[in-house]
This record gives structure tokens, sequence and C-alpha cells, in this order.
């Protein structure tokens, strides 16, 4: 035992010595620069990354459903009274003007003979702008042309007419006129050779009742007897006759002239009332023919680009307010509909870049439409969703220069570009939300 006690404490004293010269020679030893200088350049490389941090930006990408939409919406044309649709005049995509006709429901009436009809009203309504009523007539109903609802209104027109050409075109009024003015000048010339007469006749009876006062008075002195005096009175009493007869002829004369007077001022007055009730006839005919074509006819409201929603032939029947097609206009501008959630929507800016990838185009060969967002509705819709407003480039131009067509309603999906932020600043965000 004290053998192996010896031994043990002899390999003990060994090993010191061996682990003493080791730390020897590791202690003399220069340390390696990673050493020395490691944590230096650690703290260089991490403050490097973390000022690069500042430097480095981007912005949040919001997604949203967007729509394709225009700043004028499409007009809808839709039928005025139940019938079936006699005439369709245009095809999908077709262009169209301002006015034009693209279609017509059934009706009792011809409409060219409607037609011809408002051509002439027109160059009857031009001729009364100008006072001009004896208008040449250059349109006449055959007997088996009808006009359905017009019909009444147009035989009033027709009786004004017939009666309005008659007092101006056939002279009637102008002969009339003219007769009854000849009758006032006469009798105003007759009322002048009375009035002379009167004079003449005054005189004369001033004369007679002169030599009357003096035979008078030669009968108070007896100077004349009682019979001459008689005779002398019976001729004073004859002078005064005639002067009497023309008063009475002068007052019947003014009476006969004021009643030729009378007869010109109907005469004007009738003329009166038949060019006001000829111009009502006109007016309201006309009127009735717009209204007539309002309602069985479908008009264009603008210049545009016509659409269906559903197929539509001639011949179909439709009722009243059922949509037949659609009218695009084309002087307008075309704008998009995202519909914003309310999460994120603090990020979102007026004037933000808005990319959209169209559902019918894809994105990776036709590209993406740049938009701006121009302003985001106030309040939201009843699915809490806010509409923004996008203004898209002229002629729906992509980044890789293929036109889109509008079409209404087209679909797609809108990203919202927000404003940059610094990556130091996103991991400060994160660390504040980790530790709140």
């Amino acid at each position: 035992m004290d053998f192996s006690m010896k031994r043990l404490s002899s390999t003990v004293e060994i090993f010191q010595e061996i682990q003493s010269v080791d730390v020897e020679e590791i202690m003399g030893r220069k340390p390696h620069w990673v050493l020395t200088s490691g944590i230096s350049l650690l703290a260089i490389v991490f403050g490097t990354i973390l000022a690069c941090t500042n430097f480095i930006k981007y912005p949040d990408i919001v997604s949203a459903p967007f729509i394709l939409n225009g700043d004028i919406r499409p007009y809808a044309l839709k039928a005025k009274i139940d019938g079936r649709l006699t005439r369709l005049m245009v095809e999908d995509g077709q262009p169209v003007k301002k006015g034009a006709i693209v279609g017509m429901i059934e009706s009792n009436a011809d409409y060219e003979t409607i037609l011809r009809l408002e051509n002439e009203l027109k160059r009857i309504s031009e001729d009364i702008g100008k006072h001009i009523w004896s208008t040449p007539r250059s349109f006449a109903l055959n007997q088996s042309t009808t006009l359905g609802e017009l019909q009444e209104d147009y035989q009033i027109f027709d009786k004004e007419f017939t009666k309005i050409n008659a007092l101006v075109a056939e002279d009637f009024y102008k002969i009339r006129k003219d007769l009854l003015s000849k009758d006032v000048t006469n009798l105003e010339n007759f009322e002048n050779l009375l009035k002379e007469q009167h004079a003449s006749q005054t005189k004369e009876f001033v004369i007679a009742e002169e030599e009357f006062l003096m035979q008078e008075r030669l009968f108070k002195e007896n100077v004349i007897s009682k019979l001459d005096f008689k005779r002398e009175q019976a001729k004073f009493i004859a002078k005064s006759t005639p002067q009497r007869t023309t008063e009475t002829q002068i007052i019947q004369n003014q009476s006969t002239r004021l009643a030729k007077n009378r007869e010109l001022v109907e005469l004007e007055y009738a003329l009166y009332e038949s060019k006001y009730a000829y111009k009502q006839s006109v007016e309201a005919l006309a009127n009735s023919i717009k209204s007539w074509k309002q309602k069985y006819l479908l008009y264009s409201p603008v210049d545009g680009i016509i659409s269906f929603r559903v197929p539509v032939q001639q011949l179909d029947y439709v009722v009243n307010g059922q949509e037949i097609l659609l009218v695009q206009p084309l002087n307008h501008l075309q704008t998009g509909l995202i519909r914003l959630a309310q999460k994120n929507l603090g990020k979102i800016r007026k004037g933000q870049t808005v990319l959209i990838k169209m559902d019918g185009y894809p994105y990776r060969e036709y590209g993406m439409l740049v938009g701006k967002l121009s302003r985001i509705a106030a309040v939201p819709g009843r699915d809490s969703l806010y509409w923004g407003y996008v203004s898209l480039p002229v002629n729906l131009t992509t980044q890789f220069g293929h036109q889109i067509t509008f079409k209404q309603g087209l679909t797609g999906q809108g990203e919202v570009v927000t404003q940059d932020r610094s990556l130091a600043n996103r991991l400060i965000s994160g660390f504040r939300s980790d530790f709140r």
C-alpha cells in the first residue's frame, strides 16, 4: 500500500511539471488578432448595419379589390311603354352620335309620316318666327295613313292651317280690310261735305233769324199785318229745317263710320285669334310628336359606344322600364374604384401610386396599370369598407405599352404604394409592439 501511495504521488508530480510547462508556453505566446481586435470589429460591423437600416427604405403595399369605372356612368336606355322592339339599329360595341336613333318600339303610327310632318312643322315654325303666315303646304296625309295618338292634334292643326291660309294666303283678309277702309274713307269725306253744308245752312239760318226778329218787331209795332207776320214766321221755320236735316245726316254718318271701324277692329281681332290658334296648334302638334318620339324611339343621349347587359334582339317584347342597352360616353375620364378595409387605412393618402393588376389582362403578359389615388370617401359603405377613387392613364395604357379596352365593371387587384419607411423605423416599431 505504501508503494502504491508513493507511485501515485510520483505520477502527480510529473503531471504538475508537464502542466506548468504548457501554461508557461501558452502564457508566453502572443494572442491572435481576432482575440485582440474581434470585439471592436464586431462593434464596427454592428454599427454599420444599424446605420444602413436608416438608409434602406421601402413602402408598404396595401392590397384592395379594384373595379374599372368612368367619371360619367353609362346612360341606360329604357323602354317607356310595353311593346315589341320593331327596330334595333345598333350592335354591341358600335359607336353612335348624339341624337342618333338606336331603336324603335311598336306603335300604331307610321314613323316616316311623323318624320315628314315634323319637318313640315319646323318649316312652319320658322315662318311664324318671321311673321310669315301664308305658308305653302307641302305635306298632306293619305287616307290610308294613320298618325295614331297624334291624329286629334293633327286635325286641329289642319283646321287652323286651312283657316289662316284662307284669311292670309287667299287675300280674304286683305280684300275685306281694303273694302272697309274705303268705306271709312268715303264716310269721312261725306261727313266733311255735310259739315260744310251745315256751316252754310247755319249762316243762312242766322240771316233768316235776323229777318224774322225784325219782322216780329214790326208786327209788335203794328207796322205789318198778322198775316204778313205769319208768312215770315213760316219762312223762318222752313229755313231751319235743312240745318236740322243735315245735323241728323252727320250723326247717322258718324254712326255708320263707327260701325265700319268696329268691323275693322273685329277683322283685326279675328286675324289675331286665328294666328294665335294656328300657332298654338303648331306647338301642340310639335309637342305631341316630341312626346311620341320620347315614348316609342330610343335616342343616344351622347356620343358613345353601344353595349348590352343582356342580349336583346329585334322583335323582342319589352316592358315599361326595362333596360334595353347602354351608351358609354366617349369623352370621359377612365377612373377606377378600390374598396379599402379599415386595416392600414391610416397609411393611405391622396396622391399615392396604385398598381393595378387586371383580372382579364394577366400582368406578367400585359403589365400593370399605374394610377393615382385621387380621393377617399369620407364615410364607409354598408360593409364598413371605404371607396377609393383612382385616376388612370390616358387610353388605359399599361407599363408594357398594351392598351386595355375600356369596359365598364372590369375587375382587378389594386396595390396602394404607401409612404417609404426605413428599416430602422420598422425594427423599432416591432420592438415597441413586442415590449408592449
